[in-house]
């Protein structure tokens, strides 16, 4: 068996060395390794081998009868175990009586004294691979401190331009620039847009950012400002060569820009948004208040087949969102997960629930106790909620930005682009003015006629099913079993809002 953490170690010494060591160890002990009995893992880290499926079923061999054991070239290349539990992993070398074969001789773990070994020596490894990773993380710290190395990953729109090295021993460094392609001329858009109050979910689908939260974490990044974006430290990262700073407005020479000064060779462009405008948008960003906005259901089938989807929500208060399970074997199989972490929000530490135990109590809720017409009048009202509040507040905030789309006119060079957006205001407050008008009149509760509709509950479609749900509770609390806390029910009929 061959193992090397990281893709930088398979074309250097690691896979050779082991090789190497490997072929020593069966001439010594007069092994065999027969074709297709190898095994490389040349990306694999020490502490994640147990969720490799090439690696457990390496394991399972170990129940063949004419396996001796495993050839290594050391116990740190069999796993870097960094908790007790890790170490379960030497199980099938017990129960199956097969032994470890390595540079420091041969382990039998059904022997106290190489169980003492064996452990002795996971631990070295595990203590050694929290080493390797502080003095790397301490590497990468240093070099995220200076303005003209590149270490993490550079959004679209940065480029790092590596400068001839004279020492091939010494740090690469180089100096950033802008693209200024469509990848930084979408990110300057967006910047502008967001400052004149658009919403993020608006931007982030007409400009083409993966998601609302891709968009955010562009916005968050001070590269835009001329600064390297780290959790440790910030510094500038468009400097010249000398150490001093940008300090002037001159544009590079190009054959469009005849009126253009002459670039020295030090030349380091300016900042691709202005410090004012970066700070303008984040004081919006650090502002958390949500506003209403008409968002699409996504279509995705897994999805739309969860029963609890949008009336859920976690004893904390959170709505649970479902999410497909991530793992080996677990990609078909959906949960509900607190949304409490969502937008850079603290976890509540609700661990996820799979969809099929809650979705079960949700039809035992419908079939047993919303057919019981005793329990339906022991409802009680709770405070009224409407769809018109929300609607008021839409109805104020695209009244506001469209006040300040009107005060810009004449004060910025893009003024088609306001024009434009005022244009959209202007169509969506009309449409919401609308909504307004035509607001359902407030429903009566009746608990007789909603048994009735319970009673059918079973022979309805899934699609019925979820739309009667979502009509009658406007909140669902669970626990993190699963279970429904009956005492937090919150229905709802379309204008009038009852509690449990």
């Amino acid at each position: 068996m061959v193992r090397v953490s990281g893709k930088s170690q398979i074309d250097r010494t690691g896979i050779p060395r082991q090789l190497e060591e490997i072929d020593r160890i069966c001439n010594l002990e007069n092994l065999i390794v027969k074709p297709g009995d190898e095994y490389r893992y040349p990306a694999l880290s020490g502490a994640d081998v147990e969720k490799n499926p090439k690696f457990r079923a390496m394991l399972q061999r170990l129940e063949e009868p004419n396996i001796a054991g495993i050839v290594l070239s050391d116990i740190s290349r069999l796993f870097r175990p960094e908790f007790a539990d890790n170490l379960a992993i030497s199980k099938p070398f017990r129960v199956n009586g097969k032994l470890i074969f390595y540079e420091g001789g041969v382990l039998d773990l059904r022997n106290q004294r190489d169980i003492d070994t064996f452990i002795n020596l996971a631990r070295a490894a595990g203590a050694h691979r929290l080493r390797i990773i502080k003095d790397t993380q301490w590497g990468r710290n240093r070099r995220r401190q200076n303005g003209d190395c590149k270490t993490d990953p550079l959004p679209p729109g940065v480029e790092f331009v590596p400068h001839p090295k004279t020492d091939p021993t010494a740090l690469v460094v180089g100096h950033f620039k802008y693209t200024h392609d469509i990848r930084s001329d979408r990110v300057v858009t967006a910047f502008r847009r967001i400052a004149i109050g658009d919403a993020q979910a608006v931007v982030a689908r007409e400009l083409g950012f993966a998601s609302p939260g891709k968009l955010r974490q562009t916005l968050r990044s001070r590269w835009w400002i001329g600064e390297k974006h780290s959790a440790f430290k910030r510094e500038g990262a468009m400097m010249r060569d000398d150490g001093t700073k940008y300090d002037g407005e001159r544009k590079p020479r190009t054959s469009d820009d005849k009126n253009a000064k002459p670039v020295p060779a030090n030349f380091i462009e300016p900042p691709l948004i202005a410090i004012d405008l970066w700070n303008a948008v984040q004081a919006k960003l650090d502002d958390r208040q949500k506003t209403w906005t008409q968002v699409k259901d996504k279509t995705n089938p897994a999805i739309e087949a969860c029963l609890g989807r949008g009336i859920l929500y976690c004893e904390c208060g959170k709505k649970m969102m479902p999410k497909r399970g991530r793992g080996a074997g677990k990609a078909d199989i959906m949960y509900y997960m607190c949304s409490s972490g969502n937008n850079y929000g603290k976890r509540c530490g609700r661990p996820v629930i799979r969809q099929e135990i809650v979705d079960r109590q949700l039809r035992t809720l419908a079939t047993m106790r919303l057919t019981n017409l005793e329990y339906l009048k022991t409802l009680a009202p709770a405070q009224r909620q409407t769809d018109t509040q929300m609607l008021d507040k839409r109805l104020a905030l695209l009244k506001r930005k469209l006040l300040a789309n009107m005060s810009k006119m004449g004060e910025v060079d893009d003024e088609d682009m306001l024009t434009m957006l005022r244009v959209k205001i202007e169509k969506e407050i009309r449409e919401v003015e609308h909504k307004l008008r035509t607001q359902p009149k407030p429903m009566a509760f009746n608990p007789s006629e909603l048994r009735k509709e319970y009673l059918r509950f079973a022979q309805k479609t899934l699609a019925e099913q979820k739309d009667l749900l979502k009509r009658t509770f406007a909140k669902v609390p669970i626990d993190g079993e699963g279970s429904i806390l009956l005492a937090g029910l919150v229905m709802a009929t379309p204008d009038t809002a009852w509690k449990a």
